[in-house]
């Protein structure tokens, strides 16, 4: 009889390097904190300089790796500035989630 393997499901994404548009609140940090509580050293971007760092600090809880970034994603000049930033940083990703929602108040 074959020995059944119960796989482990703690810790899945460890080592993995993972890039969040926007995390620095809402559904964003939320799959943040899910994916650095499985290992993954998560890098993410926030209009905010106040959630940015609250965020991350929660982030390191789990995965010291972490990184928050500054960034108005709607210019694309800083976008592209902090994608390469990131980018030098972390040596690359594993995993890019697009999390950027278009809010319009058009009349």
């Amino acid at each position: 009889m074959r020995e059944r393997i119960i796989s482990d499901y703690n810790r899945l994404l460890e080592g993995k390097r993972v890039f969040l548009t926007t995390a620095a609140r809402g559904i964003g940090k939320s799959i943040a904190v899910l994916f650095a509580r499985q290992g993954a050293a998560v890098s993410f971007a926030g209009r905010n300089p106040a959630y940015v760092e609250k965020t991350l600090r929660e982030l390191r809880q789990w995965n010291p790796d972490c990184r928050g970034y500054v960034c108005d994603l709607a210019k694309a000049e800083e976008s592209e500035r902090t994608a390469e930033q990131a980018l030098q940083e972390s040596g690359g990703f594993d995993v890019l989630v697009c999390t950027v929602g278009v809010n319009c108040h058009c009349i």
